[in-house]
């Protein structure tokens, strides 16, 4: 487990309730065009954990999220996909339709940025019949240490 920076806080209880996409409520801006997630997986050791409430609709319930970089803080300009979750349409068993009740948790692993850029969120989406949502999710960077090993000898 990692500690949290606030910085990296995407969206907290953040409501989703349209099938358009829709940017995270809190944006990094990283002050310049930077490769944040230029290596390979584990090369900058992160990853974006998050879950999803589904509250309402009905038909074909879906949910996507995306880590997106972007030139401009509404993650609309030139936005490249830096991870993706896929459009998930199963409830959190794996077998089962997606329910306007269910909760799913997931995670993001970022690598292999192939452009700088300055500003970095989630992009959300839902679908089917008047979906509603609530979201959740931030970035992890690195592993916890300031803990003791607790396998490790003690003097």
């Amino acid at each position: 487990m990692g500690i949290l920076d606030r910085n990296y806080d995407f969206s907290d209880a953040q409501a989703l309730s349209t099938t358009s996409d829709v940017p995270s409520t809190n944006v990094l801006d990283a002050g310049a065009a930077v490769k944040k997630f230029a290596g390979s997986a584990g090369s900058f050791p992160c990853k974006i954990g998050g879950a999803i409430t589904m509250t309402g609709g009905t038909a074909t319930l879906s949910w996507r999220c995306r880590l997106v970089g972007a030139d401009d803080a509404a993650l609309t300009s030139n936005p490249i996909i830096l991870a993706d979750t896929g459009v998930m349409l199963k409830g959190p068993d794996g077998a089962t339709a997606l329910a306007n009740t269910d909760v799913a948790s997931f995670e993001l692993i970022p690598a292999q940025q192939p452009t700088a850029k300055r500003y970095y969120g989630l992009m959300w989406t839902l679908g089917g019949t008047s979906p509603t949502g609530t979201g959740d999710a931030n970035l992890v960077l690195d592993t916890q240490t300031n803990h003791p090993n607790p396998k490790a000898a003690v003097p």
